[in-house]
């Protein structure tokens, strides 16, 4: 009224006021809540002489056009709401800067940005919000192909998430903007998809038919070989597939996977850990095995020692062929193996720079230890030298160097110096780079655990031979007799080859003739 007072009657809730008059900063208030039968007091809302922020919102894609309606949101809440087709909006604000969001109902983004209104002036902002697409599809069972029900379809690009169920038939449909994204689907019983999609501008996307696996069932308990009694805890896992399970209080468990036939690996602390294999899964179907009995085994101990001095090799990794454990040496080279399965027991150790080696069988008896003594690894020896000019003694560096009868190599450094580890043994190094001869050294010994060092090692480079054949201009045939360097050419003469004196052979391709 003329003294700027006002009464609303509201049914209980909770509101928000928006106060606006031309000329001044529409303001809001709030949110204020109100029961029956109570009066709830604003107080004093001072209005202040504000700026105009005004706009136009059009809709971007393959036929522009005007929004049917618009939300204009500052700040969070929502000032104008226009249905009126325009797309045009204006708001009186107070002096300030805000966060202007705009969304049309129509399933398009939503654009969000900072504006900043003046006192007596009008901020024009302009916005083209992009629409969404629709995308179609169908789910259907990988078995029988038809459609599937109560499947949650969830789309997801570029930070716009749409969610569908499926009803009868299988069929769904999103609202997702271009671009690349996700597509999860998710359904009790079957195994749950997630795949990328592409939805292109200005299209109405139709997936193909998303295919779901039915899973099936393996239950089954865990108990003692000795008593039969359960044993909980105990971690059971679907080799082949992805189900892994934990055995309860009973021993037993329930693993869920696609069909197929695979192995179950089953393991607990202090029990020996076994294999179940040929377990096969049947879709919407239960397979139970029953009882699985596992033996408290036996334990497998020793140490790694060095073939060459017989002391301790710490960190040795030490391999159980039958179950799989491993475990490796401590400082004085000494290992053991808990909860191995009873019978025979193969080992394999291996260190880096050491030659590994497998050992056993040995015999593993419940309740017992079985100690396999010293069991002795060999260290691998190395190979060194320094490859140099043969004229000027300067190193060689980017010359490959092979262990001859290996597949040993290596590249010196920039000073020409290189190192090659492997297994002792008598051995020829082969030296080799564009431009410079060949070489082959001459035998010599690695010892394991030792150096071979070779010293300083002459590689000679190749020089050449040019000149020029006149008198004819056919192609021919010149080489360098004593060595294989030879060039078809039709007059000037270049060759390769090693430091020497050479007779060259100069023949016309075309009538044999020297």
């Amino acid at each position: 009224d003329a003294a700027g007072a006002f009464t609303f009657e509201l049914a209980p809730g909770s509101y928000t006021l928006v106060i606006t008059k031309s000329g001044l900063a529409t303001t809001s208030a709030g949110p204020f809540t109100i029961a029956a039968d109570e009066t709830v007091s604003a107080g004093t809302i001072t209005l202040v002489q504000g700026g105009v922020l005004s706009g136009n919102v059009s809709v971007a894609g393959c036929s522009p056009h005007l929004p049917a309606s618009v939300s204009v949101a500052v700040d969070g809440t929502v000032f104008v709401t226009h249905s009126d087709g325009s797309g045009a909006f204006a708001i009186t604000l107070a002096p300030g800067t805000y966060t202007l969001t705009l969304s049309d109902f129509e399933s398009v983004t939503t654009q969000t940005r900072a504006v900043t209104v003046t006192a007596g002036e009008t901020t024009f902002e302009y916005f083209s919000i992009e629409r969404y697409n629709q995308v179609w599809g169908r789910v259907v069972d990988s078995m029988t192909r038809s459609g599937l029900a109560g499947v949650v379809v969830v789309g997801q690009i570029r930070g716009v998430t749409a969610t569908w169920t499926t009803s009868t038939g299988g069929s769904f449909r999103l609202d997702l903007p271009p671009g690349t994204g996700t597509l999860t689907l998710e359904k009790p019983g079957y195994r749950s998809l997630d795949q990328a999609i592409q939805v292109s501008q200005c299209s109405l996307e139709e997936l193909s038919d998303r295919l779901m696996t039915q899973l099936g069932t393996v239950v089954g308990s865990v108990v003692s070989t000795a008593d039969q009694t359960p044993i909980a805890g105990a971690t059971i896992t679907l080799v082949g597939g992805t189900a892994v399970a934990t055995s309860g209080a009973t021993g037993t468990f329930s693993l869920e996977d696609v069909p197929g036939t695979f192995s179950l690996r089953i393991m607990a602390p202090g029990w020996a850990p076994k294999t179940v294999g040929g377990v096969t899964i049947t879709a919407a179907q239960t397979t139970d095995l029953g009882p699985i009995t596992l033996n408290q085994g036996g334990t497998v101990a020793g140490t790694v020692v060095s073939s060459v001095d017989a002391a301790p090799v710490p960190g040795v990794t030490v391999v159980a062929a039958e179950s799989g454990d491993t475990v490796q040496t401590d400082a004085l080279g000494a290992f053991t193996l808990l909860h191995q399965p009873e019978g025979p027991i193969s080992l394999a150790i291996s260190k880096a720079s050491w030659d590994p080696r497998s050992v056993g069988p040995f015999t593993v008896t419940v309740g017992t230890t079985t100690d396999v003594g010293s069991l002795q690894l060999t260290p691998r020896g190395s190979v060194g030298g320094i490859v140099v000019d043969a004229t000027t003694n300067a190193p060689v560096p980017d010359v490959t160097v092979t262990l001859n009868g290996t597949s040993v190599t290596g590249t010196t450094d920039s000073q020409g110096g290189f190192t090659l580890t492997h297994t002792g043994g008598h051995y020829k190094l082969s030296l080799s780079k564009e431009g410079w001869v060949g070489k082959v050294t001459t035998p010599f010994t690695i010892d394991a655990g030792g150096i071979a060092d070779l010293g300083t090692i002459p590689f000679t480079r190749l020089g050449g031979i040019n000149g020029n054949v006149v008198g004819t201009t056919k192609t021919l045939s010149v080489q360098a007799l004593g060595s294989t360097a030879a060039a078809n050419t039709t007059g000037e003469i270049t060759l390769h080859v090693p430091p020497g004196t050479y007779a060259l052979s100069v023949r016309d391709v075309s009538e044999f003739a020297n």
